[in-house]
């Protein structure tokens, strides 16, 4: 290197200073591209969480407001126009509520992540197992 002109020694360091910023540059975009995807996948779970805690919750009401109905109108309509009438709209909704809380166990695994700190996985995965059990009908 002794025997190179200044000039020349500059242009060789900043070719390599120009190569550590192109690899720099690199790895930074790599990681901003994993970052915008991670970021994706979450929003996109986080609305299918929504989405489906939702629809069990529709589910939960239609199965109640038909027990309610049953209750208060089987003496008027007779036991069986009554269960004709609610008891089968009550078994679909139990059968919506227990899918849908098949599904959101699945999602489990990425509760804490998606959650914004109020919640834990272990609490989430108690919730789920708490409706589960507690309700005899799901």
């Amino acid at each position: 290197m002794g025997g190179l002109s200044l000039s020349r020694k500059l242009l060789l360091a900043f070719g390599v200073l120009f190569v550590l910023a192109v690899i720099i540059a690199i790895v930074t975009l790599r990681g901003l591209n994993r970052t915008g995807a991670f970021y994706e996948e979450a929003i996109t779970q986080g609305e299918e969480i929504r989405n489906v805690s939702d629809h069990l919750t529709i589910s939960l009401l239609q199965a109640r407001r038909a027990e309610k109905n049953f209750l208060l109108r089987w003496r008027e309509e007779g036991f069986d126009t009554a269960y004709t009438n609610y008891v089968p709209v009550f078994t679909e909704s139990i059968s919506f509520m227990r899918e849908d809380s098949k599904q959101l166990k699945a999602f489990g695994s990425v509760a804490a992540t998606l959650s914004t700190g109020e919640i834990t996985q272990e609490q989430y995965d108690a919730d789920i197992a708490t409706l589960n059990t507690k309700h005899r009908y799901i």
